[in-house]
């Protein structure tokens, strides 16, 4: 996947860096990643000391190391997983906004395997751990649309529990004003020049780049006018 730079502070650094101590966290932002990166929106990061962890998603993790449990059909949602018996509709996308927000909000994926068939595994059968410092409202949001019935995930009309922009963790939310770009990002990175990795975390900006070119066989068998216009060809992928 090619994408383009954006020189802006990644935003998961961003939350690793205030994670404990702050209250709430705006973040606005299009689906380009522009390099302007201005956070604003509601990532809402309440830490509720209070809260005693009673969501019906708390990780129970039943048939944890089972090898024999057998996962069964009716699982829908995950980017990466597919079933031959499944209807790929826009749940999937619900389902993906909920993995999204968990790992900006708590720092690691809901699920987890030590391989591709442990992950859907943890996928189909266990339930994402919920910290006790994660707010009611955060709870919420993640848990309905980490629903593994799609008919009752977050987003659908069959769920009944309404829209996601209505969701009380959104509350100060003013969706309007979002839209129209007026609200104030929290934090606006200052880039310096369209290659500015200042924000980046230096143990990856120090790494040497290492290409993995794709057999000539293969790319002989493109259409390469798709690639017109790139500001940079690996000279050994094209020779």
């Amino acid at each position: 996947m090619v994408a383009t730079l954006g020189p802006g502070i990644p935003i998961f650094i961003l939350l690793s860096r205030l994670i404990r101590g702050i209250q709430e966290v705006e973040y606005e932002g299009d689906s380009e990643y522009e390099g302007d990166s201005e956070y604003e929106g509601d990532s809402e990061y309440e830490g509720d000391s209070e809260y005693e962890g009673d969501s019906e998603y708390e990780g129970d993790s039943e048939h944890e190391g089972d090898s024999e449990y057998e996962s069964d059909s009716e699982y829908e949602g995950d980017s990466e997983y597919e079933g031959d018996s499944l209807k790929y509709n826009q749940c999937v996308d619900w389902w993906s906004f909920g993995i999204l927000l968990y790992e900006m909000l708590i720092g690691q994926s809901p699920f987890s395997g030590c391989d591709e068939d442990e992950l859907f595994w943890s996928i189909c059968n266990e339930r994402p751990h919920f910290p006790l410092f994660l707010s009611r409202e955060a709870n919420s949001i993640i848990s309905s649309l980490l629903q593994k019935d799609s008919s009752k995930r977050l987003g659908t009309q069959e769920s009944g529990k309404g829209e996601v922009m209505d969701q009380p963790f959104f509350r100060k939310i003013d969706w309007n004003a979002l839209e129209r770009r007026e609200l104030i990002p929290p934090f606006k990175p200052r880039v310096q020049h369209p290659l500015d990795v200042q924000y980046f975390d230096k143990t990856f900006t120090a790494e040497r780049a290492k290409l993995t070119p794709v057999e000539k066989n293969i790319l002989e068998s493109m259409d390469q006018t798709q690639f017109q216009g790139f500001s940079y060809t690996n000279p050994n992928a094209t020779d």
